[in-house]
């Protein structure tokens, strides 16, 4: 097995996190670029499992992938997807209702 694996920083200005885009040596090409990440406060976290976020396709064999760089089109949607990772915000939780008896 071996697998195309590049980490990523400062994933969001507010809140730690930890972010990989990774493609596997053992799907057939067009094998899946794939983005997973974790990121949170103190108090709670949003993180994918199983279910990483699809950034686009590898076309290559994986033996004209070693090496060489990753194919920007591998990767077209990454921009769009942190767009959207980066204007993500915890909100509060709403106040817990009294009861009116």
């Amino acid at each position: 097995m071996d697998i195309q694996f590049r980490r990523l920083a400062d994933l969001h200005p507010s809140y730690y996190s930890e972010a990989y885009i990774e493609t596997w040596s053992a799907t057939a090409p067009p094998r899946p670029r794939t983005l997973g990440f974790c990121m949170g406060d103190e108090r709670r976290a949003v993180m994918s499992e199983n279910g990483d976020v699809l950034l686009g396709y590898d076309p290559r064999e994986l033996t004209e992938t070693r090496g060489k760089p990753i194919l920007k089109r591998s990767e077209h949607a990454l921009p769009d997807v942190l767009a959207i990772i980066r204007s993500m915000r915890f909100v509060p939780d709403p106040a817990p209702k009294q009861d009116s008896r």
